[in-house]
């Protein structure tokens, strides 16, 4: 017999945005100490980002489909991690914009035995482990307490580390779609 876990939504979703930025924000950070920015700053940015994360989870997952929407972005957390373990690329606009002009034949070459098992460990598990808890939905009240708890502490971080945050937001702009 399988046994429930219980997690608020909070906690869950605290939990989630930290392994998705340890997980999948590896190169990520390599990177911005390629690009001159503090190995002291990388907690800080890890932090950040992690929040971001957390906000943005909580907006999309307040209403409805709360483990669906959750086991979907496993599944293309997974494919991404996939993809710049293979090909050592971060995922960014030009190479989704390359994604989207590759025809079938391209993409059936990239199908195989080592991104399965990357899928697999990477989404399988976690959506199995997201499927086994027993998640009880916060109030509004206590969401949004989340939210600009996350808010106070991006803003804090920010503001203390002015020039450092700048670099990073700077190099971040060309991530975001």
């Amino acid at each position: 017999m399988t046994k429930k876990y219980s997690l608020n939504t909070t906690t869950f979703l605290q939990l989630y945005s930290f392994l998705t930025v340890a997980l999948y924000g590896i190169s990520f950070f390599t990177e911005s100490l390629d690009d001159g920015l503090s190995p002291f700053y990388i907690p800080i940015e890890f932090i950040m980002i992690w929040q971001s994360l957390f906000i943005i989870f909580s907006i999309i997952t307040y209403h409805r489909h709360f483990k669906l929407i959750s086991n979907i972005l496993l599944g293309l957390n997974a494919f991404v991690f996939a993809f710049i373990y293979i090909y050592h690329t971060p995922v960014d606009k030009i190479m989704i914009m390359n994604v989207l002009q590759t025809n079938f034949t391209e993409a059936a070459e990239l199908l195989n035995w080592k991104l399965l098992s990357i899928f697999i460990l990477l989404a399988g598990i976690p959506i199995y482990l997201v499927n086994l808890c027993l998640i009880k939905k916060n109030s509004f009240k206590q969401t949004l307490k989340g939210i600009i708890s996350s808010l106070i502490i991006i803003t804090l971080l920010g503001c203390c580390n002015i020039k450092q945050t700048n670099i990073m937001l700077h190099r971040f702009k060309y991530l975001i779609i």
